[in-house]
């Protein structure tokens, strides 16, 4: 056997004595064991909701065992840590080649001061980590100490998501010279927002194909600095996905500057930019139409329906459209797309827009058997007859949202 996924989620405390034996048995077959420790404590206090407050006393030992060195790759996904304790375990193991952790409940404590001394950086000489998701819900419960420990000595990472975490100046100067081959960035703006951070990223990452930032927690972003990001997408020939959420201060000016570095895009994703949707449309027509495969203008301002067909007809090889809050989609528009799109294979376009039944059925059977996924929520104009002509037309659809429809 070369490689085993096991996954440990939500089990009873009375499980874990036969789960550790039997762990330990497939461990003397198998080249790589990949083991998921899914919505559970893993130092001590309750399992998560909706599950017996029985504290779970076995598994932090249990855990310690599966992070011996007797494996030679170990995937870890954790949420909630609950102890530093375990955290402790993760990053001084250097066998572990994808780890994600998610501290979803977490409250830092004077705990956490103590265990800043614990996470010295000369701990590992060389990792193996290559691939780190380090997020949570609620706190920036990592220290930039702590992180710092965390991502010392990962000069092997191709893909590092941070999330609500304590990242500063210092730290990106401390560590981005590790990052150069980084294929994937996902980034909470709350941790970066300087345009100095964002330029030495860009020193160093050339290799980059996905970039993804989001504002975090916070409702409204007012410091992104879209010159820096320019130069980070300029340094990046490669870029080919591009993920915004909620980052309001980039505004149309920037993201049109960004994008007119982006023509080899296939991967595009805006959400709540609050800027004139009209503009972002234009500049996606003007600058990245031709390779894009996927789409998603979600909760945009767009109030000229020729604006929205006009960015369709310059995607012609659009495999996935996601337009869910415009509410500027007609039953003009989603005939359009499906006549100007003939690889489409998913469309979103939910949430108070102008669709009605027959803009369904015209849909429907311009489109055909090649539809595998719709999302039509809150259009609240249409009835029977438009799902009579999609189980009629499109027989390989997979997936069907039409939640609040009448």
């Amino acid at each position: 056997i070369d490689v085993i996924r096991i996954v440990l989620s939500f089990l009873p405390v009375s499980d874990w004595v036969s789960i550790e034996a039997s762990l330990a048995k497939c461990s003397r077959y198998v080249g790589q064991m990949d083991v998921v420790f899914d919505q559970m404590s893993l130092g001590g206090g309750d399992v998560g909701v909706g599950v017996s407050n029985e504290p779970v006393s076995l598994t932090k030992d249990t855990f310690a065992w599966a992070m011996t060195k007797r494996m030679r790759a170990i995937n870890v996904r954790v949420g909630p840590i609950f102890d530093y304790s375990t955290l402790d375990m993760l990053i001084t193991n250097p066998d572990i080649v994808h780890m994600s952790i998610k501290g979803r409940y977490f409250s830092p404590g004077d705990d956490k001061r103590s265990y800043e001394m614990v996470f010295a950086r000369n701990q590992i000489e060389d990792r193996k980590l290559r691939s780190l998701e380090i997020q949570s819900e609620y706190y920036d419960w990592l220290s930039p100490s702590m992180l710092e420990a965390i991502l010392w000595n990962c000069g092997h990472l191709e893909s590092l998501c941070l999330r609500s975490c304590g990242v500063t100046q210092q730290s990106v100067e401390l560590l981005c010279p590790l990052w150069a081959n980084l294929h994937t960035l996902a980034l909470s703006t709350r941790a970066l927002v300087t345009r100095k951070s964002l330029i030495l990223i860009a020193g160093v990452c050339k290799r980059l194909h996905t970039l993804d930032f989001d504002s975090g927690h916070s409702c409204v972003d007012n410091t992104f600095p879209s010159r820096g990001l320019t130069t980070l997408v300029r340094s990046n020939p490669g870029l080919r996905s591009l993920r915004f959420k909620s980052i309001t201060s980039l505004g149309e000016a920037g993201f049109v500057r960004v994008l007119e570095h982006c023509p080899q895009l296939t991967s595009l994703y805006t959400q709540e930019l609050r800027c004139r949707g009209d503009g972002i449309l234009r500049a996606i027509a003007a600058n990245c139409g031709p390779n894009l495969e996927s789409l998603s203008i979600v909760d945009e301002y767009v109030t000229d329906p020729h604006c929205l067909l006009a960015a369709v007809r310059a995607c012609p090889r659009l495999k996935v459209l996601n337009m869910n809050g415009i509410s500027a989609t007609s039953n003009d528009v989603i005939a359009a797309i499906a006549e100007t799109c003939p690889e489409l294979t998913e469309l979103r376009v939910g949430n108070y827009n102008q669709v009605t039944s027959e803009g369904v059925q015209r849909f429907a059977a311009s489109i055909g058997p090649r539809l595998e996924c719709l999302e039509v929520h809150r259009s609240y104009r249409t009835n029977d007859n438009a799902w009579y002509a999609l189980a009629q037309k499109c027989f390989q659809l997979r997936y069907l949202n039409a939640s609040y429809t009448y």
